[in-house]
């Protein structure tokens, strides 16, 4: 404990103040959570340091020796590089931040951005969002839709996964770099990675050296002066939800050769039980370190409270949050469905949905209360193609007191598992 407590005060010296300390050389392993950070090394034993009683983030590319005072630093850097940790896990903070650091870049500079997100799916931005996911289940389960700016398709995610993001300017843009910094932080943990296809990361277990299971998804954004990329990490992922709330069109499971959206990923701890969030983490910011022959960097800290006053955020937060345009973005489509209800009998749907909004509606059924199937069309159009919407719409329906109330609510019940 006495030779942490130097380490801090030479530190504290140079001018930083710390947080917490990331030594990620010479073989040791680091934990972070909320609470403590915690050291291990065979030579050292155990030890905690609180991180409640620092100030802000340093991060330091160190061999830590028994005894021994930590090895000097260099200011001197070939590469111009800053490093990113959300504390939030709302997507919409995150993103906006994504957007943010996007049309603000500073010059010359390589980003990474290490983030995580509650239960979430999130979209790409030319994606149907009622085709991609089952919305109905998703706000069942408050489950939140977001529609990111980059291409690609619908990826779930929850706090068994780590989202990685590089940007650079556009005349430094690498992807191939960017893959290999993932590459190699994996197999700092003895893990077998490698591109894949357009998008993928795949990982290889050593007693199916045949098989080929995917561990994260890519999506990217390149604009006049700076670009993108951004992934998955999948950890601990709860994969029954990739199965409950993702809808991918069979061709492209047909195109992968599996037969479900969960058929071919796996989670990162089934290869490796000890690697978590924050020690993945690590890896990833040491392999990007290396790739840029960094020795120090500072590592900002991202949250609401620091990014709520920027104006330019707050826009960016505002529009992934907006309706319209998570749901209004979806390209125009046409819907239908049909069913047998007993004791008001077949009932046939078919919708026309423009910006997330019902235009055309035409109703087919063998019921014996037309009126009810008149008053249906009527009360369907300009609606919101949603939950919120269908829920006004059998509202009305109800206080016009047409068919029993029972039956009703049949209808209601089958229209919300339709979304």
């Amino acid at each position: 404990k006495i030779m942490i407590k130097q380490f801090q005060t030479q530190l504290t010296k140079r001018g930083h103040n710390i947080k917490y300390l990331l030594p990620i050389s010479g073989g040791k392993r680091i934990n972070i959570n909320y609470e403590s950070l915690t050291i291990k090394n065979t030579t050292l034993g155990h030890f905690d340091m609180p991180m409640r009683y620092y100030q802000s983030t340093v991060l330091m590319k160190q061999t830590i020796q028994s005894g021994k005072e930590a090895n000097e630093t260099t200011d001197k850097t070939k590469n111009k590089v800053k490093i990113l940790l959300s504390e939030s896990n709302d997507p919409f903070v995150n993103l906006a931040t994504e957007d943010y650091l996007y049309h603000h870049p500073e010059e010359k500079t390589q980003y990474l951005f290490l983030w995580q997100n509650g239960p979430t799916v999130v979209i790409g931005r030319h994606q149907n969002a009622w085709k991609e996911c089952h919305v109905h289940k998703m706000e069942q389960d408050q489950v939140n839709l977001v529609r990111r700016h980059s291409g690609g398709g619908a990826v779930f995610q929850d706090l068994g996964n780590v989202n990685f993001t590089f940007l650079s300017p556009k005349s430094d843009y690498n992807l191939d770099v960017n893959y290999d910094i993932i590459c190699k932080a994996l197999g700092k943990r003895g893990i077998k990675a490698e591109r894949s296809g357009r998008n993928d990361i795949v990982v290889i277990k050593d007693d199916e050296p045949e098989t080929q299971y995917k561990v994260s998804g890519s999506a990217f954004k390149v604009g006049k002066d700076a670009a993108f990329h951004h992934g998955t990490m999948l950890l601990n992922v709860n994969l029954g939800s990739l199965q409950r709330y993702l809808n991918p069109h069979k061709l492209k499971l047909q195109s992968k050769g599996v037969e479900s959206v969960a058929g071919r990923v796996i989670n990162l701890q089934s290869i490796d039980k000890e690697l978590d969030p924050e020690t993945l983490k690590s890896q990833i910011i040491e392999a990007f370190m290396d790739h840029y022959n960094v020795d120090e960097v500072e590592v900002e800290t991202i949250n609401l409270e620091n990014m709520e006053n920027i104006q330019e955020w707050k826009d960016y937060h505002r529009q992934l949050e907006d309706w319209n345009f998570r749901f209004g973005k979806s390209p125009n489509f046409k819907y239908a469905f049909e069913t047998r209800l007993e004791g008001f009998g077949m009932i046939d749907i078919n919708l026309q949905v423009e910006g997330g909004l019902i235009k055309d509606v035409a109703v087919y059924s063998d019921s014996l209360v037309p009126a009810f199937i008149d008053a249906l069309k009527e009360n369907l159009i300009g609606k919101q193609y949603d939950t919120k919407g269908m829920d006004d719409v059998f509202k009305t329906l109800e206080n016009e007191d047409i068919i029993d109330k029972d039956q009703l609510k049949n209808i209601h019940q089958w229209f919300i598992e339709q979304l």
